[in-house]
Parts: structure tokens; C-alpha cells; sequence
């Protein structure tokens, strides 16, 4: 029997969406196949079938918020971003991130999985690399990791805090923190 790949890969989205559901609550470790198969309608044998374990569909969930953000990244910049100014970048970034929404700060939030940072980071780092459009040598992934590191902490805090300030205010702070550095905010 042949399955059909619009009905597998809608099959493997539902067990996806429940999973992000139970996340809400629970750890990955503390999520139940059993119950997560329930959520999504489909029983515990059918989840085998997409997933190895809970662990193989948080890293196939991951790797789909990733493919987004790449995704939305090369619709922002079809041209790659070279000749964008440091707002444009960062307004995209921010965008894109805001897009990801719920997803992404549960990953990155109390119950999360520590290496999905590390997996976003080498997604973005060409980003990074290119918007100081200067060479910075053997420092260059120290440079972009602190940028990323910075940038990941201050949405997160935003998100947390319910976007108490607008989207216009959270840019124009990236863009100083990275443009001037942190003790030159004022300047």
C-alpha cells in the first residue's frame, strides 16, 4: 500500500501541532506518546510511523521553525543582504522571529531545548557576518555569536514581557546595541 505524500506529511503536521500544544504545559521528556497520539486523532502505532520517539519529533519540529525563518529570510532578501541598511536587517530579523511567534519561545524558554540556539545561530551567522560588512578575521564567530546571543535575549525578554514596548522600539534598540555597542547608547 502506498500512502499519499499530501496526506503523510499532513499526518506528520497534526502529530507537530499537538506536540507544540502539549509543549505549552510540559517538557518534551514529561510528554506522553500515548497522549500526544490521542491529541492529534491518530493512535500510539501511527506516531511510530513519522517518529522514532518524542525527541525525534521535537528535532523534526526544530528543524521546521528553522526552515521558516530560512525561508522567510530569503523572501525578505532574494539578493542576499549586502546592500540592506543595519534597520532593515534587523527590522527582517525581528519580523521573521515574531512570525516563528509562540514556537520559538517555547524552545527557547524554561522548558526548551538548549541546542536549538545553537542551531538557529548557524542559521542566522551568515546574517550577522555580513551586516557588519567588514572582515573581522579570527574573531568573526565570536562577533556574531555575542551579536546573536544579545539579539536571542532581548526578544525573549520582549516576548516574556508581553511586547511592552512596539516593534519599532525593540529595532531601533537592536539596531543601536549593534551599530554603537552597548555603552554608547546614549551617544
Amino acid at each position: 500500500m502506498h500512502k499519499q505524500p499530501q496526506i503523510t506529511e499532513r499526518t506528520r503536521e497534526t502529530f507537530i501541532e499537538a506536540f507544540w500544544l502539549m509543549y505549552k504545559d510540559s517538557p518534551a521528556g514529561q510528554i506522553k506518546i500515548g497522549e500526544l497520539s490521542q491529541k492529534a486523532g491518530y493512535n500510539r502505532s501511527t506516531f511510530y510511523e513519522y517518529f522514532t520517539d518524542i525527541y525525534d519529533l521535537l528535532h523534526q519540529a526544530e528543524d521546521g521553525l528553522i526552515n521558516e525563518f530560512k525561508n522567510g529570510a530569503l523572501q525578505k532578501f532574494p539578493n542576499g543582504i549586502k546592500a540592506a541598511s543595519y534597520e532593515s536587517i534587523i527590522r527582517a530579523l525581528v519580523e521573521l522571529f515574531d512570525l516563528l511567534g509562540e514556537r520559538l519561545f517555547l524552545i527557547i524558554g524554561e522548558n526548551g531545548d538548549p541546542s536549538f540556539q545553537n542551531k538557529l545561530r548557524k542559521q542566522v551567522m551568515p546574517f550577522l557576518q555580513q551586516m557588519t560588512g567588514q572582515d573581522l578575521g579570527k574573531y568573526a564567530e565570536y562577533v556574531s555569536t555575542f551579536s546573536f546571543s544579545g539579539a536571542m535575549g532581548i526578544l525573549k525578554f520582549w516576548h516574556e514581557n508581553k511586547k511592552d514596548i512596539s516593534e519599532e522600539e525593540i529595532v531601533t534598540l537592536l539596531v543601536s546595541l549593534l551599530s554603537k555597542g552597548i555603552w554608547r547608547l546614549q551617544g
